[in-house]
């Protein structure tokens, strides 16, 4: 999961150095990379960003306005005219869901739902609901984020896997969570459980995901 993260990264780099005839309007329009499920790229198209639940992207190919349905797209990499350098990548999902007390799997979500890469880690990434993103002066802008927190939509993604495992939104389940979860790495769990990932003054209720991904290793 990481190299093919890593490699398109690579590739979206490469390409968006071609990307200066385009004009972004005013509002949700981006620029952007597509890559497509049926193994299709297009490179710096102008689209509008979906909404986290939109089954569509609206997209504006040699000056015609096209509709690409959600299903059909593996990721999308995206950047601000005005900040080339930060790249964003977003990609549908339908995460799965379990029950944090018992580690049974409840279901999947029976709709895709747009996820932001926050950390990449060598087993797992932290993603999160990008709520409704806008253009902001030289960044892209996500409603509903919160860092450190629980409390808008977060998932975490282990490698191997096609589903991202939501976090129970409640800062009092979050721990009970993670002891099932990431259970095959009972290291990092003690070291959870110990207040190590533990963050700020309100210790108690606010934990580092960014951080647990990052240092979860199954196989050490």
């Amino acid at each position: 999961m990481r190299n093919r993260i890593i490699s398109i990264v690579i590739g979206y780099v490469v390409a968006g150095l071609c990307f200066s005839a385009f004009a972004l309007g005013s509002g949700s329009k981006a620029i952007g990379n597509f890559y497509l499920t049926n193994g299709e790229q297009m490179d710096s198209v102008e689209f509008e960003m979906p909404c986290e639940r939109d089954m569509q992207v609206k997209v504006k190919i040699d000056g015609k306005q096209q509709k690409i349905e959600t299903d059909s797209i593996f990721s999308i990499i995206l950047w601000n005219k005005k900040n080339p350098d930060k790249k964003y990548i977003f990609r549908p999902f339908y995460p799965e869901v379990i029950d944090y007390e018992t580690g049974e799997f409840i279901e999947y979500w029976k709709k895709p739902i747009w996820l932001c890469v926050e950390e990449v880690g060598d087993h797992a990434s932290y993603w999160y609901e990008i709520g409704r993103p806008s253009i902001k002066k030289n960044k892209i802008v996500f409603n509903f984020r919160q860092t450190y927190t629980p409390d808008s939509l977060a998932f975490v993604l282990k490698e191997g896997s096609e589903h991202p495992c939501y976090v129970p939104n409640s800062q009092k389940k979050v721990k009970g969570w993670i002891r099932l979860y990431l259970k095959d790495d009972p290291e990092l769990v003690k070291r959870i459980d110990a207040g190590e990932y533990d963050a700020g003054k309100w210790a108690h209720k606010y934990i580092e995901l960014e951080r647990i991904v990052k240092d979860y290793n199954p196989k050490k």
